[in-house]
Order: C-alpha cells, then structure tokens, then sequence
C-alpha cells in the first residue's frame, strides 16, 4: 500500500508506464501502480512513515464508493487481475460496512 503524497518515482518510470489516466475517477492512483506492475515494474516502502496521513474517519460518500469500485472493475479486466472480483467484493463489503458504522477501522479504533 502507497500512501501517494509520499512517494517518490523516477522519470524513467513514466517513460515506462505514462501518466495518470483521469478516466478512473477516484482511482487515477490505483491505476497507475497497476500499469506499472502490468509493464513489469517493481515497488518498495521505506521501513519507517514519511507522513502522517489524514483518514476523514473513513467517511466517503456514496458517490465515491461507487467510483471506486467502478473503476476497480475497469482494472480488473483491462489488466486482468488475478482473483480481481474477489478483491472487489472485498473492497465494497469494507466501504459498505465503514460507511454503514458497522465497522471501525483498526487504526480508528482507540481514537
């Protein structure tokens, strides 16, 4: 997982891959690590946190939920990924129980 306001990348990367693609909405991100792994590249984290990141709680609205998991079906078949719809099923169960409060993120919990 990448947190995208802490990543460095070099250029060749984007000679490689290309820039962001803005017809996933909400998933410009998503996407392009995906099409980076597609082409054969490779990621790494750095042991210790860059940032702190800010969650909002978690709280997305419908709108978001549903252009994400879009966009995750759009990756899904373009780069055929392995056990993608299980992923997305995942992925969606998780939103729907956050949004609903019927589950608390761990790192939320002692908040």
């Amino acid at each position: 997982k990448f947190f995208h306001s802490s990543v460095i990348v070099r250029r060749r990367f984007f000679d490689k891959v290309g820039l962001y693609d803005e017809s996933y909405l909400r998933s410009q991100d998503k996407e392009l690590w995906m099409r980076g792994v597609y082409k054969g590249c490779n990621y790494a984290n750095l042991p210790e946190p860059l940032i702190e990141y800010a969650t909002n709680d978690y709280n997305r609205s419908w709108g978001t939920i549903f252009e994400r998991i879009k966009a995750l079906f759009k990756m899904v078949r373009t780069y055929q990924v392995k056990n993608g719809y299980t992923l997305i099923l995942k992925s969606l169960t998780y939103s729907l129980l956050v949004k609903m409060h019927l589950y608390k993120p761990v790192v939320l919990r002692n908040v």
